[in-house]
């Protein structure tokens, strides 16, 4: 019998669905990346080269720009069939957080629903006060794919502020977020957590919210469930956890490691949590601080500010688990990491990525992707 749109029920698409690709952006504004270096765009072309062993790389790039970047990565190697560059105009390069939310209905068609942007806290404490170009990217990307799309929206009729990097799904009905984040007074005012979890259940099609209480200390997304926690599939979480009672980091992730132990998801199973170390804390030097041209109204970068540093802000490919990577103190840790994710995923590449700048940036290589 066929299925008509109107009885086709949708989810929110999950980070191991087979991917048709993965969208990013290329990286030059100069207030998250400062001087744009070769060895930036080289820790960049890594993770587009990755990606394209298996599915499509959609990289969005400044207008005028496409044949400029297209030289620079066949000049560095790149193999460009299964990259595709289209110019599309933005202001930062997080894709996961202004990309549209992927739904998959039950007769396996995508579609798309658009959250409204405000760079992760508007006049309130939003990073750079100039986001439109941010806010228009997630229709413009569904445009290109050819995807239905729903505009979501608050019962004001403004767009309901959501960035993707502050829900995770399981596929099968959980929806995971933290209360820091969401309930942030830059995100929905005037909207209370009763009402922010009917909009977003009925938005990707889930049952149940976990609303863990914090992210990561000093995340300046407030806090976002990606660098915490994440499904490593259904019934099973990975949490980043440290055991140092000395880290300002370890109240936090015990709270939140007491409340999954306590909760369950939308089918009623208990959660099983793997727990993956945080790295020891990563600090900005004052060289690095001084090498961030912040514009007016852009938050800056201080030396002796903690960075938002966790191995769980990861990448899935249809083929592998890109890994971020710190270095310095940091390698015995960074080798955990992988050991501890290659035990998780048996059936996936586990591929170290370096990730120092990125991080600088602030955020990691999931921030910077997101699948369709």
């Amino acid at each position: 019998m066929m299925i008509s749109k109107a009885d086709c029920k949708k989810r929110m698409m999950c980070e191991w669905d087979r991917h048709d690709g993965i969208i990013m952006i290329w990286p030059d504004r100069p207030g998250t990346w400062g001087r744009i270096s070769d060895e930036l765009l080289e820790d960049f072309l890594n993770v587009y080269s990755k990606i394209a062993e298996s599915e499509v790389l959609l990289l969005a790039v400044r207008p005028g720009t496409k044949d400029r970047v297209r030289d620079y990565m066949t000049f560095h190697g790149m193999d460009m069939s299964n990259i595709r560059i289209e110019e599309i105009d933005y202001d930062d390069s997080w894709a996961r957080d202004i990309s549209p939310m992927i739904l998959i209905g039950d007769d396996g068609r995508k579609s798309a629903a658009v959250f409204g942007f405000n760079a992760w806290g508007g006049s309130y404490n939003g990073l750079y006060q100039d986001f439109d170009k941010d806010a228009d990217f997630a229709e413009k990307i569904s445009g290109l794919l050819s995807l239905d799309t729903e505009i979501i929206r608050r019962p004001d009729g403004s767009p309901f502020i959501l960035e993707g990097g502050s829900i995770h799904t399981d596929g099968q009905g959980t929806l995971m977020t933290t209360e820091a984040c969401l309930l942030s007074p830059g995100r929905n005012p005037g909207m209370n957590k009763q009402e922010i979890e009917e909009t977003l259940l009925s938005a990707t099609g889930c049952e149940k919210m976990l609303w863990l209480p914090r992210g990561l200390i000093d995340d300046e997304t407030d806090e976002h469930v990606d660098n915490v926690c994440t499904f490593a599939r259904p019934g099973e979480v990975i949490l980043a956890f440290t055991d140092n009672r000395n880290d300002s980091q370890y109240s936090l992730t015990e709270e939140t490691y007491n409340y999954l132990l306590n909760e369950r998801d939308a089918r009623g199973r208990k959660l099983k949590i793997d727990k993956l170390p945080l790295p020891n804390p990563i600090y900005v030097t004052k060289e690095e601080a001084d090498s961030i041209e912040a514009a007016p109204g852009e938050q800056p970068r201080l030396p002796g500010e903690r960075l938002a540093a966790s191995y769980v802000n990861f990448c899935r490919t249809n083929k592998s688990v890109l890994v971020p990577q710190f270095g310095g103190e940091n390698e015995e840790k960074d080798h955990k990491a992988i050991e501890i994710l290659g035990r998780i995923f048996p059936d996936k590449e586990i591929y170290p990525v370096n990730a120092g700048r990125f991080l600088l940036g602030g955020g990691n290589i999931h921030c910077l992707t997101h699948e369709y």
